[in-house]
């Protein structure tokens, strides 16, 4: 995607990702259990097929400004009545 450090890279959509920094890649978990192991600024090593063609490129971690909300319950951490009561009327429909 246009803007994200694997851009930068030379990674297009449709390309694979065959390593980073010379451990070599066989899933997502992977990838991102490798990345987040490195720091904001880190430079990192990727090799790629695209095309059919294996290429070499390199990047710069950056910071991620995204927010991911993750239910407690899909870590099965029960909620209390007052946090259940909360959460539901935050994500509760607004009049306008």
């Amino acid at each position: 995607m246009v803007g994200t450090a694997l851009y930068d890279a030379g990674v297009n959509k449709g390309d694979l990702i065959l390593a980073i920094d010379d451990q070599p890649l066989t899933s997502y978990p992977e990838l991102n259990f490798i990345v987040g192991t490195r720091q904001t600024g880190d430079e990192i090593e990727v090799v790629y097929s695209h095309l059919g063609k294996k290429l070499k490129g390199s990047f710069r971690l950056k910071e991620d400004g995204q927010v991911v909300l993750i239910p407690k319950e899909k870590f099965s951490i029960k909620l209390s009545d007052e946090e259940k009561f909360l959460r539901d009327e935050w994500l509760k429909p607004r009049a306008k």
